[in-house]
């Protein structure tokens, strides 16, 4: 309904304007024209700067979007990697505590061994 008035409403002011026009001076009715052609000029400007201005803006959208996806995949790669080191050094602290708790252990039983009155040799290495 809105859609049908505001066409209704159109045409009623085109049917004005020509009345009008065909009443005027000559001079008028160019000064009229005129200005109104200049508008439309730059209205047509004013859209190819604003289509000028959507465009660049989506190009730099779309460098942001691969930067953000450059700095995503090099965050993760290197997420990964300091993974890995962790991994790595929690690996090599597990093993060396292993080792001396072995160490221990192994000392540990040869002890007892001593105790109950034998001295056997339970074959005990140290680690390296």
């Amino acid at each position: 309904d809105k859609a049908r008035g505001a066409v209704a409403l159109a045409g009623r002011a085109g049917a004005d304007l020509s009345e009008r026009l065909a009443r005027m001076p000559e001079a008028d009715t160019r000064r009229v024209v005129t200005a109104a052609y200049q508008q439309l000029l730059a209205a047509g400007e004013a859209e190819a700067k604003a289509t000028s201005l959507l465009h660049a803006s989506q190009v730099q959208v779309q460098e942001a979007r691969r930067s953000l996806q450059e700095t995503r995949a090099l965050a993760s790669a290197q997420a990964d990697a300091a993974a890995r080191e962790l991994d790595a050094r929690l690996t090599a602290t597990q093993r060396e505590y292993e080792a001396k708790l072995r160490f221990v252990f192994e000392q540990l039983q040869e002890a007892q061994a001593q105790a109950r009155g034998g001295s056997a040799d339970t074959g005990s290495s140290y680690p390296s």
